[in-house]
């Protein structure tokens, strides 16, 4: 019967820990064991344009800021977005209508495989229903409203090319349109350009 038991375990483990971005998003596997935490769905912008999508990450080395939010892009092989600026990099997200965000879905940097040591070590996450805020891609914008995470450190990517899901828990209430991650430093301090994989707002689901 334990054998059973065990085996049922790790079936669930494999199911619910996928990276897939709706409701098979149902527990997290980490050092506690399984948490299980509801179903979320992620939100996108209406478009992967400037209108609704805005950066400052000092330049651009590798790829698109847009990767970075395109659930279309793929979690393996290379590079698909790697910033100027090895100290800070921002992004500024309009989903088109408010939204109560509940969650985070990260995947954070690699290339094939490696440099995993090159992503985001730390992020902080802000929302605000005005405009003129996320037009605004500075340092000093303080026109947000900063979100409660359970944590702010992003792990690195281990050096394998697969998918390596990461979910922070948002306490939120409010519904904004737009949304703010302020991501600092990368692992390597400004040694290196920081890379980034995905990044999803996700919605909790309600029955």
């Amino acid at each position: 019967m334990r054998l059973y038991k065990h085996i049922l375990l790790v079936f669930l483990i494999l199911l619910f820990a996928s990276p897939a971005n709706a409701w098979m998003n149902a527990a997290i596997v980490g050092g506690g064991g399984v948490r299980w935490l509801g179903t979320y769905t992620s939100q996108y912008p209406p478009e992967l344009t400037s209108t609704y999508v805005k950066a400052d990450t000092g330049g651009v080395i590798i790829g698109s800021v847009y990767n970075i939010v395109d659930p279309s892009q793929s979690l393996t092989g290379g590079s698909i977005f790697e910033g100027g600026d090895p100290s800070k990099a921002i992004l500024h997200i309009d989903l088109g209508e408010a939204k109560i965000i509940r969650r985070i879905y990260a995947e954070n940097g690699h290339h094939w495989g490696l440099y995993g040591d090159r992503g985001w070590k730390y992020f902080d996450f802000f929302g605000t229903n005005d405009a003129s805020a996320f037009a605004d891609v500075t340092t000093d914008n303080t026109d947000w409203v900063e979100m409660v995470l359970d944590k702010h450190q992003i792990e690195q990517h281990t050096w394998q090319d697969q998918s390596e899901p990461q979910y922070f828990l948002v306490t939120n209430t409010t519904a904004y349109r737009y949304w703010r991650i302020y991501m600092h430093p990368g692992w390597l301090g400004s040694a290196y350009y920081c890379k980034m994989r995905r990044i999803e707002l996700q919605t909790e689901d309600t029955e």
